[in-house]
């Protein structure tokens, strides 16, 4: 079957059609005519117009359509399939012949059939498929890079069809004005991404910032309590930098933790096992929140669904990017399709853990996270070989399925954030970084675009004893937990000594306040 422009596609035999047209002026002409001259016809003419017009760019994303513009379209197509039907006739959508108001127009489509007709997705995406070149495009991160990872619409479809299997999102709880007010930068800029669960919002600021200008918008802490109480919001997760008093939440009765990792990178073992910690150990709603609440924050919540339900990565960003469009960007998406298979293997991420995990994060006082980081900084940490604290755990949280390395070899790691660089001139007695060409985000260390996040051990002649202490002194302002704590000390250390410590390419040195 090939696709034509201006030709009807039946989506519901009889009852729906979908057709792209060049000209739609000249079809409303013609609809004009017919009635002006009272000309009996078969079908009914509705244009989608109002909806692919309806999303906001970031950059050069141009979709997919939000959750609010979904129920939006539901609320206008199950009335006007009844007025049709009751009259005899076909009801036939249609937009014009741009691939991208296409794109968007036919994914609504196939989103509505699952939510509204209880269709599997590929059975919605069916009336789409074409035997010769698709007419449809594919969807890009929010950012004007090059695209290097891409979505397709029934990679959307599929997002939303696992959410709805699995109790993720409940398309007859939905509050589609709640959510539109939440979404307006004026008024919160969150999202429940995961109802009952998780909240994505941009990151407030210690005072509340509006340039007329350019748009930009930043909030205080406290414009979001009526919201977050009412949503049923206890915890604050922080992965950004320090950019308000944390005092400002924990006042209000809010748990606030923080999971520090740079701007547009992946995050390192130790703090995805902070954040699954996290989850594990607090009740309620978690909203967490980057700078603008999409990249980091989004990738966050991705990987807990891709553990807890079993996502495919591009599920997973296909239903946070409806629920909250831009989410996930970059190499973010890389490292989610990288690690797939890693995540699903570790098992449910609200299973606790046992005596031999890494021990969890609680709340506590601390000091001040940048302090932190500046201290990790200036230790000098020659990396040693083995697996990370993350794939410890899977020989003892998965029953299902194991992961078996090698005698004598490294185990495996979360690709995009460890290996263990050879101690080899290719990288130099500094362990100079290099960047990888054609890749968006950080310097990485070689072929592995990694985030060098392994295994640590004391510099030098650094004792046991010396690393303990080291420990402790990490944790003697009340920290339950960190994750320097938590490093594995498999292997021996990597030959070869840098005369400058590398620069740690994630935080996770977690200041968590009650």
């Amino acid at each position: 079957r090939a696709w034509v422009p201006g030709k009807q596609y039946s989506v519901i035999p009889g009852v729906l059609s979908f057709m792209s047209i060049r000209n739609t002026e000249r079809l409303q002409e013609l609809e004009d005519w017919q009635r002006q001259n009272a000309v009996e016809v078969d079908c009914l003419f509705a244009s989608l117009k109002p909806f692919v017009d309806d999303y906001l760019p970031f950059a050069e994303d141009w979709g997919p359509l939000s959750m609010g513009t979904l129920f939006k379209f539901s609320e206008f197509l199950s009335p006007a399939l009844a007025d049709a039907q009751a009259s005899g006739k076909r009801l036939v959508l249609y937009t014009d012949s741009r691939a991208q108001n296409r794109t968007n127009a036919a994914t609504l489509l196939a989103s509505y059939l699952v939510f509204e007709r209880g269709y599997t997705a590929r059975a919605a995406w069916k009336p789409f498929h074409f035997t010769t070149r698709s007419p449809f495009m594919s969807y890009q991160d929010a950012s004007f890079d090059p695209v290097t990872f891409s979505l397709s619409p029934l990679d959307i479809v599929e997002g939303l069809e696992r959410a709805k299997a699995f109790g993720v999102f409940d398309p007859a709880r939905f509050d589609r004005l709640f959510y539109e007010s939440c979404q307006e930068p004026a008024t919160a800029d969150c999202t429940e991404v995961v109802p009952g669960r998780f909240v994505a919002f941009k990151g407030p600021r210690k005072h509340r910032f509006v340039s007329a200008a350019d748009g930009l918008i930043f909030l205080e802490p406290r414009d979001y309590f009526d919201i977050f109480r009412k949503i049923g919001v206890t915890t604050i997760v922080r992965l950004n930098e320090v950019s308000y008093d944390a005092r400002d939440f924990t006042d209000a009765g809010f748990k606030h933790y923080e999971c520090y990792f740079p701007d547009c990178t992946t995050p390192t073992e130790e703090v995805l096992e902070i954040f699954f910690n996290i989850c594990r150990e607090c009740e309620g709603v978690i909203a967490v929140h980057c700078k603008a609440g999409l990249g980091r924050t989004g990738l966050l919540i991705a990987a807990w669904m891709m553990r807890k339900h079993m996502f495919t990565s591009r599920q997973a960003i296909g239903y946070c990017r409806v629920m909250r469009p831009g989410s996930v960007l970059g190499l973010q998406q890389e490292f989610l399709d990288d690690n797939q298979a890693l995540l699903w293997q570790m098992g449910d991420p609200d299973l606790p853990s046992d005596d031999n995990g890494p021990a969890d994060c609680r709340p506590g006082s601390a000091s001040e996270i940048r302090e932190r980081w500046c201290w990790a900084r200036k230790e000098a940490y020659p990396y040693a070989k083995g697996v990370g604290p993350l794939v410890q755990r899977l020989s003892r949280v998965d029953s299902r399925e194991r992961l078996n390395s090698s005698p004598g070899k490294p185990g495996p790691v979360l690709r995009g954030t460890g290996g263990t660089p050879p101690a080899s001139s290719h990288f130099g007695d500094s362990f100079g970084r290099r960047r990888i060409p054609g890749r968006r985000g950080s310097s990485q260390w070689g072929s592995d675009r990694s985030l060098n996040s392994l295994n640590r051990t004391g510099s030098g002649a650094s004792t046991a004893s010396e690393a303990g202490s080291v420990k402790e002194g990490i944790l003697s302002d009340g920290m339950q937990s960190s994750p320097i704590g938590t490093l594995s000390r498999l292997g021996s250390a990597a030959s070869g000594s840098a005369s400058e410590p590398p620069e740690p390419a994630g935080g996770g040195f977690a200041r968590v306040s009650s």
